[in-house]
């Protein structure tokens, strides 16, 4: 495992985690841990140059550094904000994201550029597509 931090410069390891609250509310989101399961594919998240970020989500990249997440984790994460397999997602967004940004937006879920981050986000883990968003860079990683 060091070997493969070291290598990536890997500063943050992350793991998915949800609580259930009183009433049965769940609350989900990203812990940070020391350890992980290395086992098949991750995904790397690093700070990216690009000119669409904005100086805050540039600041915010760069200190954040490189982190890992096990791909398992993140298809975690993927349903439970969607409600959708990631693949399903891909289908829903291409055959109308226009339906996907009125509905979230209406109920104040998420916004377009969040409904592209997901499509983003479920194509890296169907398809292994790297991507670009808010100054971080995405990528899958066989160990």
């Amino acid at each position: 495992m060091g070997d493969f931090l070291d290598k990536n410069n890997i500063s943050k390891i992350y793991k998915y985690k949800e609580s259930v609250l009183d009433g049965g509310r769940v609350e989900f989101g990203w812990i940070q841990s020391d350890d992980m399961d290395f086992d098949g594919e991750v995904v790397v998240a690093y700070h990216s140059r690009t000119k669409k970020a904005t100086l805050n989500e540039s600041s915010w990249s760069r200190e954040e550094g490189n982190s890992v997440t096990s791909i398992s984790d993140y298809k975690s994460y993927f349903i439970r904000s969607t409600g959708f397999q990631p693949v399903e997602f891909i289908d829903i967004y291409e055959l109308d994201k226009e339906s996907l940004y009125k509905m979230w937006d209406s109920n104040s879920i998420y916004d377009s550029d969040t409904v592209d981050f997901l499509y983003s986000l479920s194509n890296l883990l169907v398809n292994h597509k790297r991507f670009i968003h808010s100054g971080r860079g995405y990528k899958v990683v066989k160990i």
